[in-house]
């Protein structure tokens, strides 16, 4: 599957990272990094999928480490540039697990 063909909203990996945590009121909130966001995306995307040549992703912030938050980051491949949604699936001992989708043009 190309990730310039956006007709599907097929999942494409799954990127874990360690999350820097946060102690506030006896309760801890996780984020990643957009640093880490993107180079961790970026190194498992270019692993997962060699024939795309992806060459970048852009993200406009943190993850929040919490199951069910989304962040919409920029892919630039070999197709061109589109949004792909970053979810995150899985909070445990600090390690944050995301996966990724892309948007269907028709919801552009």
């Amino acid at each position: 599957m190309k990730f310039s063909n956006r007709s599907a909203t097929a999942l494409f990996a799954v990127g874990t990272l360690l999350a820097a945590g946060a102690l506030t009121a006896c309760t801890v909130s996780y984020s990643v990094s957009k640093a880490d966001v993107e180079a961790t995306s970026l190194a498992l995307l270019q692993s997962k999928f060699p024939d795309q040549q992806v060459e970048s992703i852009t993200c406009p912030g943190a993850l929040d480490g919490k199951v069910g938050a989304t962040l919409t980051c920029e892919i630039v491949d070999i197709g061109g540039t589109y949004p792909i949604v970053l979810t995150v699936d899985d909070v445990t001992d600090g390690n944050v697990k995301w996966q990724f989708s892309t948007i269907p043009e028709s919801a552009e």
